[in-house]
């Protein structure tokens, strides 16, 4: 929804937190293939998630610690 909604009418918060979120969701697919103790991977998960929403709601732009610069890579067209 949020890619169909950002085609649209493209600002650059939301696509910059769009990058974040689709690096964000791949991550934890990956650490829950890779991972037995999904719980951490849940923990931290909620703290980013977290992280990126309070950025996001204060109009931020502040990459997720860890992997948030390479998402905005990996993903700049997005």
């Amino acid at each position: 929804i949020a890619l169909l909604l950002n085609s649209r009418k493209r600002t650059a918060l939301v696509s910059y937190h769009l990058r974040q979120t689709v690096g964000l969701i791949l991550l934890v697919m990956l650490l829950f293939w890779i991972i037995r103790i999904r719980w951490v991977v849940i923990i931290g998960y909620l703290a980013m998630l977290a992280v990126g929403a309070g950025s996001a709601l204060a109009g931020q732009q502040q990459p997720l610690p860890g992997f948030g610069r390479l998402f905005q890579d990996w993903f700049r067209s997005l």
